[in-house]
């Protein structure tokens, strides 16, 4: 099906939708649009919200409110007792649960913007996984009415366009990264080459990789941490990087998570690492020991630049630079703090507006291979334009 432009990376201070992976596999959810509750979770996306035009007292509404939904839920589908309730019954309260809330919901947002919600829900679908598989798996498809013989030439309109955008895509990021870093003195400039090294595309596999390391979600390492960083080869695109052979990525991958001594992988001894009892030092260095002997010097070097690779992948430039262990490497100060909030403002905008002309040409695109029928009732599916922000969270440092 459509490859997703995976591989991209955050220009500056933010995650545009478009440099994502391949959610409905991967990662974040695409809700069905006709889900009230479901949809509503992208008011959390500052975006969102102000495209809808809600009051902060609106949003912690809904908030609380999907809280309380999923609190129901949970408390539903994990009822323990002597007398637990069929699949039947379990469905019938789950319905009466999110029904009652649905209610609730729409007492707070008007058929305007819960109409506006569905569309951005439609977009959003099309920006995560992109055209061709909104069209032939997605929502959208189920919508426009798709039929199986046109599912072959829109796979195809669809990855021709994807790769085109993906080029696109990719020298715009370039190019506003190097706005962001001409903000740097020169002599942190000359450093911010020594730290990164070569050029390098990090490419996050949440379904490959057997296991993600510190789960759930993504970690930012320490680069000077070598424990850290190694979770890093796990990536089958940093164990190329670095020539870890397969025999080295599978002694890795028992060293991260041995099933027989579950205590004493490196996903617990990260954690143990943290405090100062003797047995924990103890276990932390034996570890330590097995890790250093599995990489030689040029692939620990090279894996401490590919680090700050990922901080920028996951975090922006940006971000990096004003918060991360790229702005320590460079000593960023203060009132460079303040310029580089300035740049992120004007660089931000310039690049928004270029990638949703990218999108907008990719699904035209795509969209020619459907029946002027179907493409007028996707067009009024998605309503007027709309650029959804990602707003990195559930980032954790090491």
């Amino acid at each position: 099906m459509f490859r997703s432009l995976c591989g991209i990376v955050t220009v500056i201070g933010f995650v545009p939708v478009l440099w994502s992976q391949d959610f409905r596999a991967k990662g974040r959810a695409i809700p069905d649009p006709n889900q009230h509750l479901a949809v509503a979770q992208f008011l959390a996306n500052e975006s969102v919200l102000s495209e809808l035009k809600l009051a902060k007292e609106e949003k912690d509404a809904i908030t609380a409110l999907l809280q309380t939904n999923n609190g129901d839920l949970y408390n539903v589908t994990f009822e323990v007792g002597p007398n637990l309730p069929s699949y039947a019954d379990l469905k019938a309260r789950s319905a009466a649960i999110r029904h009652e809330n649905e209610s609730k919901l729409n007492e707070i947002i008007d058929p305007v913007q819960r109409n506006r919600l569905r569309e951005i829900a439609f977009q959003i679908e099309l920006a995560r996984v992109g055209p061709g598989e909104a069209l032939c798996s997605g929502f959208l498809g189920r919508e426009v009415g798709i039929e199986e013989y046109q599912k072959a030439s829109l796979t195809i309109a669809g990855e021709h366009a994807g790769d085109k955008a993906r080029l696109l895509m990719k020298e715009i990021i370039r190019m506003a990264r190097e706005e962001v870093f001409a903000e740097l003195s020169e002599a942190q400039r000359s450093q911010l080459k020594r730290v990164l090294g070569k050029p390098f595309d990090f490419l996050d596999e949440r379904k490959t990789i057997r296991y993600e390391y510190r789960n759930p979600g993504f970690c930012i390492p320490d680069p000077s941490a070598l424990i850290a960083i190694t979770g890093l080869a796990m990536k089958q695109s940093v164990a190329t990087e670095i020539g870890l052979s397969s025999i080295g990525r599978k002694t890795l991958d028992n060293l991260h998570r041995d099933s027989r001594n579950p205590k004493e992988a490196i996903g617990s001894l990260v954690e143990i690492g943290l405090r100062s009892d003797p047995i924990s030092e103890v276990a932390f260095g034996e570890i330590r020991s097995q890790v250093d002997q599995l990489f030689d010097t040029s692939q620990k070097t090279r894996l401490k630049e590919l680090a700050y690779h990922i901080e920028i992948a996951r975090i922006g430039a940006i971000a990096a630079l004003l918060d991360g262990y790229l702005g320590q490497a460079l000593e960023i100060d203060t009132i460079q703090k303040v310029s580089l909030k300035r740049k992120r403002d004007e660089v931000q905008k310039i690049a928004d507006e270029k990638l949703h002309r990218v999108l907008i040409g990719w699904r035209a695109e795509v969209f020619s291979e459907l029946t002027s029928t179907q493409r007028d009732h996707a067009e009024k599916l998605l309503g007027k334009e709309f650029y959804l922000r990602e707003e990195p969270s559930g980032f954790s440092r090491q």
